[in-house]
C-alpha cells in the first residue's frame, strides 16, 4: 500500500479528530469593529483638543517674540514706539511689522498658525506693506499711530514714557473681526464676529479708526477671538496672555489707551481722536 493510501486510512479511522480552520466570525468582526469605533471617537477629540492647544501654545510664543521685538525697536536709540503704518500717496507703504522685522529670527512669527493657509488666498486688496509681507495679528493703533498723506493723517508714534501703565496695556493681539461698537464687552466681539481676511491694525471701536473696525476694511478689525474663545494678547511690557475678549474690549477700552492701561476706572477718549 502507498503511503497516501496509509495517510488517508490513518485521517479516516474511527477516533480520529479532524482539525478545522479556526478565524474570526462575523459577529466577532463587527464587535472588534464596534470597539475601534468606541475607542476613535472617545481619542478624537482629545486629539483635537492637544492640537488647538498647541496651535495656542505657539501662537503665544509669536505674539510675545514680536512684543519684546517692539520693545527692542524702541530701546535702541529711537526711544519711540514703530509705526503702525507709513504710506505714500498712491497707496502702499511700510507697516509694524515691518519696523520691527531686524529684531525677530524670521517671518513666520507674523502669521497665527490658524491663518497660515489663509495667506495663502490673500490678494492684492488685502496686501498694504510693499514688500507683500501679511499679518494676522493688529497692532495698537494708539500706540503706534501712522503717517498717511493720501488720508491727510498724522498721528504721532509714542514714546515709551508716553505709556502709563506698560503691564496692562495692550500692544498686539490676535486680531480679524468686525466689531460692534458697543459698550457692553458681552457683545462687542463675539464667535459670531464675522472674520477679516487680514486684519494687521488693531483700534478701539470708538477710536480714530473706529469705522474702518466696524466696517468691510480688511485692515482694521478688532480681536479674533480664533483660540477656544480667546485671543492671545502681547502687552507693552513685553509679556503675552490669552484674553476673553470681553475681558478687555469694548467702546472706549482703557486697554488700548496709553494714557490709562487696563482695569482703569478712569474714561478718556482714545488717542488720535
Amino acid at each position: 500500500m502507498n503511503p497516501v493510501d496509509l495517510q488517508f486510512r490513518a485521517r479516516n479511522r474511527p477516533g480520529h479528530r479532524h482539525t478545522v480552520p479556526t478565524g474570526f466570525t462575523l459577529i466577532e468582526l463587527l464587535v472588534v469593529i464596534a470597539i475601534i469605533a468606541i475607542l476613535a471617537g472617545l481619542l478624537l477629540p482629545a486629539l483635537s483638543q492637544a492640537k488647538q492647544k498647541a496651535i495656542g501654545t505657539r501662537c503665544l510664543s509669536n505674539v510675545r517674540q514680536m512684543s519684546l521685538a517692539s520693545m527692542l525697536y524702541c530701546g535702541q536709540g529711537r526711544d519711540v514706539y514703530p509705526w503702525t503704518f507709513t504710506a505714500v500717496v498712491g497707496g502702499g507703504g511700510i507697516a509694524w511689522f515691518n519696523y520691527i522685522q531686524p529684531f525677530l529670527q524670521n517671518t513666520n512669527v507674523l502669521l497665527c498658525p490658524t491663518k497660515q493657509q489663509q495667506a495663502r488666498r490673500f490678494t492684492s486688496t488685502y496686501i498694504f506693506a510693499d514688500d507683500r509681507t501679511v499679518s494676522g495679528y493688529g497692532a495698537n493703533f494708539q500706540i503706534g499711530g501712522c503717517s498717511f498723506p493720501a488720508g491727510n493723517w498724522l498721528v504721532q508714534p509714542l514714546k515709551d514714557t508716553g505709556v502709563a501703565n506698560p503691564a496692562v496695556t495692550v500692544y498686539l493681539a490676535d486680531s480679524g473681526t468686525r466689531a460692534i461698537d458697543t459698550t457692553d464687552p458681552l457683545k462687542c466681539v463675539t464667535l459670531a464676529s464675522p472674520e477679516k481676511a487680514q486684519s494687521w491694525v488693531l483700534e478701539d471701536p470708538a477710536g480714530f479708526g473706529g469705522s474702518y473696525v466696524t466696517g468691510d476694511d480688511p485692515n482694521w478689525g478688532g480681536p479674533s477671538v480664533r483660540h477656544g474663545e480667546k485671543s492671545n494678547v502681547g502687552f507693552l511690557d513685553g509679556h503675552a496672555t490669552p484674553l476673553k475678549s470681553r475681558q478687555w474690549y469694548y467702546h472706549f477700552t482703557p486697554w488700548l489707551n496709553p494714557a490709562l492701561g487696563g482695569e482703569s476706572s478712569i474714561s478718556a477718549k482714545p488717542r488720535g481722536i
